[in-house]
């Protein structure tokens, strides 16, 4: 098996729910993929979110950066309807997967 061969969920399955969310984790989980992608952003206290944008704006519709809110304050944003969800629960949720990070920042290398 090479590379190519490997189906990857990007964005934990961004198409089949809103991206990032575990909704699509989820769904491309129950479809048999293991090998799962997600971004990642900092909140203003250090928790480490499955979030591609560096702001809010494009998918929650709000006009602000994530790396300025707390996570009290970003846990009841809507992506899609489904709540923005912290790295670590993604990753507590799904034990026989394997994850792809793309660290959008910096400072998103410490709390990973």
């Amino acid at each position: 098996m090479s590379l190519t061969d490997i189906a990857v969920a990007h964005r934990g399955g961004a198409g089949l729910a809103p991206e990032n969310t575990l909704a699509a984790f989820e769904m491309s989980h129950a479809l048999g993929l293991r090998l799962l992608e997600t971004d990642v952003q900092v909140t203003k206290d250090g928790v480490a979110l499955a979030f591609h944008d560096a702001t809010l704006a494009r998918t929650a519709g709000i006009d602000a950066r994530v790396r300025d809110l707390t996570w009290e304050e970003l846990r009841a944003v809507r992506v899609g309807g489904e709540p923005i969800q912290r790295l670590d629960t993604l990753l507590d949720a799904f034990p026989d997967a394997s994850f792809l990070i793309d660290l959008k920042t910096v400072r998103a290398a410490a709390p990973l």
